[in-house]
């Protein structure tokens, strides 16, 4: 990761952009918390590199248009006038180039933001999410929101102590980008994003009433609350995170990432208990199981042995799926079944002749 080659700035972005890349102030060893003045996090996600050109700049340069067609042949037409030399497979990636691209005829002081900064951040975006680049522009909020081909400019106010330059790009603090999704995206995909935030340690509570205060009375603030007041940072994946949503909104109370401990050692890690009961929820993602089919084996086998010690500890262990997570009745008739598979192997529960335990609970 590059954190040095800066592309120019204008004086006004000089002037309000409160953090450089490449300079990082840490806290005292060992200190989960982060403090906005004496530690600044930075993004974790690399921004395509891909050389962008841009047609009005050959054109500038004396080329005809036959020439500019002819110095442009193979390349990947990205936006309008703007072309890379090559195109990533992946669509997280597509986004981020396009980021670039849309950059080039924007003034200097435009931020990447919401879902776009999201991603640069390396939090989980949906991809249902990733439509149109999201920016903000450095001022005082006067101006409205806009859109144009491929981007959409928000008009929130914006100052340097919400703006980082990474990669020669402006973008949105951690902070502003967190409760900048909070305001605009649907509420589980929403909290996915503060949730790896948190996780992160990436939202002190200093600079989130800063920023809230900010915020007063703006379109969707009242969402960003509620977000943070059902934020989890020990989900570490939006599975998870869509999961616990799921669980609570169907009446169960769940503890996250529980500890199973049998004859006083660690039998293993859970992402979900139901408070009260002996039932362990797992959300099963395919990266559980590594992807890489050399390691898919043995990813599977330390699974089995998971799962093996947490039902010895005497739990039962019910797994979700996206697909499961599709239809929460089913979810509900799972957790129920677990519930019930579990008080009868406890004793608190006697089975009666001809009922079968799936109908219980």
């Amino acid at each position: 990761m590059d954190r040095g080659r800066l592309d120019p700035l204008s004086l006004r972005a000089r002037q309000f952009c409160g953090h450089e890349a490449g300079v990082t102030h840490r806290s005292r060893e060992g200190s989960g918390a982060l403090h906005p003045r004496n530690r600044i996090v930075y993004p974790v996600r690399d921004i395509p590199q891909t050389p962008l050109v841009s047609v009005s700049d050959l054109r500038k340069q004396g080329l005809s248009r036959d020439d500019v067609a002819t110095r442009l042949h193979g390349w990947k037409r990205v936006r309008r006038g703007i072309f890379a030399a090559t195109w990533p497979d992946d669509r997280e990636e597509q986004h981020l180039l396009t980021a670039r691209a849309a950059l080039v005829n924007h003034s200097p002081d435009t931020v990447l933001s919401h879902s776009t900064a999201a991603l640069v951040w390396g939090y989980p975006v949906m991809l249902a999410d990733l439509g149109p680049v999201t920016a903000s522009t450095i001022g005082d909020g006067s101006s409205p929101d806009r859109r144009h081909p491929g981007i959409h400019l928000y008009g929130s106010a914006l100052d340097g102590r919400d703006v980082i330059r990474h990669q020669g790009l402006l973008i949105t603090a951690a902070v502003r980008t967190v409760l900048d999704c909070a305001r605009t995206l649907p509420r589980r995909p929403a909290v996915a994003v503060a949730d790896a935030a948190a996780h992160r340690n990436h939202l002190p509570e200093a600079e989130v009433l800063r920023v809230l205060s900010q915020m007063r009375g703006w379109k969707g603030v009242g969402r960003s609350r509620e977000v943070l007041k059902v934020l989890d940072p020990g989900c570490e994946s939006p599975g998870e995170t869509f999961t616990r949503l799921l669980l609570q909104d169907l009446g169960y109370r769940v503890q996250s990432q529980f500890e199973v401990h049998d004859g006083g050692s660690l039998a293993g890690r859970a992402d979900f208990r139901i408070v009260g009961e002996m039932v362990l929820v797992e959300f099963d993602g395919r990266h559980k199981y590594g992807l890489a089919p050399d390691s898919a084996p043995d990813a599977l086998w330390r699974e089995k042995r998971r799962h093996d010690a947490l039902v010895q500890a005497g739990f039962e262990v019910v797994r979700l799926t996206w697909a499961d997570l599709a239809d929460s009745q089913l979810v509900k008739r799972m957790i129920d079944s677990g519930r019930t598979r579990s008080a009868l192997r406890h004793g608190w529960l006697r089975p009666r002749c001809g009922d079968e335990v799936e109908n219980w609970g």
